[in-house]
Parts: C-alpha cells; structure tokens; sequence
C-alpha cells in the first residue's frame, strides 16, 4: 500500500464522518421552509409546510420579531449546511473513483 492510498483513505474516513456531522446538525433544524412575504412596504414571515400534498402557509409575523429573525438565521444555517453536504458528496465521489481506479474527467 502506497502513502499516497493511505493519505486518501483517511481522507475519506474523514470526510465520512464529517458527512454524518453534518447529517446530525441538519436534523436540529425545522424542516418546513421560511416564506417573506411583502405586504403594504412591510415584510412579513410565513412557515411553510406541506400537508397532504397541499402547501401550508402559518403566519409569524413581521420579520423585526424576534422569533421570525432567530428561524430566518437557522434557515440561513441550513442552507449553509446543505450547501456543504453538496460540496462534502462530491469530493467523496472523487476519492472513490480515484481509490478504485476509475478514469476521472481531468483536463489534459
């Protein structure tokens, strides 16, 4: 085994497990979407559930209350999070075709 295989196995135990963080993290966040809506030069917050096959629409309130800023923050983190999962797949999929020797698309 070549120090260059072992460098990616531990590369991708990491990454693994850094998938499964993220997995973990995601979960504590609601899992409904944040809707701003503007009505009369105000904004205004909605959650956004689907039931049934229907969108479900509860109001919040003004997006200055506390409560719709602090889930307009943890939807930004989960997007964040997502867009980390994403980026995290990825490189797994690089990793996996290089340590069982697939041809990548490089540039030559």
């Amino acid at each position: 085994m070549s120090v260059l295989e072992n460098v990616l196995k531990d590369e991708l135990n990491r990454l693994q497990n850094l998938l499964q963080f993220y997995y973990g993290e995601i979960e504590k966040y609601p899992k409904e979407c944040l809707s701003i809506k503007k009505r009369n030069k105000q904004k205004y917050g909605y959650l956004v559930s689907k039931e049934d096959k229907k969108l479900k629409f509860q109001y919040l309130g003004n997006i200055n209350v506390p409560k719709v800023s602090k889930l307009l923050d943890d939807f930004s983190k989960k997007k964040k999070l997502k867009s980390n999962i994403k980026k995290v797949e990825g490189e797994l999929k690089e990793i996996e075709r290089v340590l069982n020797g697939r041809k990548s698309k490089s540039i030559l």
